[in-house]
């Protein structure tokens, strides 16, 4: 198993971190991206389902909205 999947990543979301550093990452920021990148946060597999629900009218109490997510 590879590092990145032991954290829950594709090979092409690894591709993606790579770039962005312009390195390999260590062990805590590859953890970092697994859990912000997981099912969890990001929806990655409900997120065409999710898309069918209805987003406005009377009985929507709140929409969907974006998240802020901060990095220090």
């Amino acid at each position: 198993m590879n590092r990145y999947e032991k954290v829950g990543l594709t090979q092409e979301e690894y591709k993606r971190i790579v770039e962005g550093l312009n390195r390999e990452p260590n062990d805590l920021e590859l953890s970092m991206f697994g859990v912000l990148w997981s099912e969890h946060c990001s929806y990655k597999n409900s997120r065409a389902l999710l898309r069918l629900f209805n987003t406005k009218g009377e009985r929507v109490l709140q929409g969907p909205g974006k998240m802020l997510v901060l990095l220090i």
